[in-house]
């Protein structure tokens, strides 16, 4: 979770973890992959090019399940947002894109790391990020929200942009959620 300056203690995310089954939270400080946000893993995986093969039906699920997720994870961050008198966050492309991105290279090697490009995002003066992992984006956004700096995000009022990025491996969805009040 970023920019929070604390760190949830070890024992909070055991508790998580214990409480909800397959989740896990990022604490602040955790080592960053090599990798970049455009790994080759998120190539792979990512937007189609003309040597992309003939969408299949497949395809077609796997986009129409990331599209639900996502639907549910920002509904469920703007039910929480409208219960504190805020604003909701409207979903951005290039945010969503980003987080994408970075949901599918903690997917393809199992590993939950913070991106190490938000800085390279356009147009901010504020921005955070969340991950998470869990069996289900409901279990993912619930565990997010009990977990004060995660929370903190979600609840900053400055913030009016999110991007919500996920992926599936190993059983559970990836979750990146980018938040950025834009100058």
């Amino acid at each position: 979770m970023r920019p929070e300056s604390s760190r949830p203690s070890r024992r909070l995310l055991a508790g998580m973890v214990g409480m909800v089954g397959m989740v896990a939270l990022l604490p602040l400080g955790q080592a960053l992959p090599a990798h970049a946000a455009t790994s080759p893993a998120a190539a792979a995986l990512g937007t189609a090019s003309a040597a992309t093969p003939a969408v299949t039906s497949s395809t077609t699920s796997r986009a129409s399940a990331r599209a639900s997720a996502v639907r549910t994870l920002l509904v469920q961050i703007n039910r929480e947002r409208a219960a504190h008198h805020l604003r909701p966050l409207r979903l951005s492309r290039d945010l969503t894109v980003y987080a994408g991105r970075h949901s599918v290279d903690m997917a393809v090697p199992r590993r939950l790391v913070h991106s190490t490009g938000l800085s390279t995002l356009c147009c901010w003066t504020r921005i955070g990020e969340n991950v998470a992992y869990a069996v289900t984006p409901q279990i993912a956004g619930a565990t997010l929200l009990a977990s004060p700096p995660h929370r903190a995000n979600i609840l900053t009022p400055q913030f009016t942009e999110i991007g919500i990025g996920v992926a599936r491996s190993g059983g559970r969805i990836w979750v990146t959620e980018v938040f950025r009040a834009r100058r």
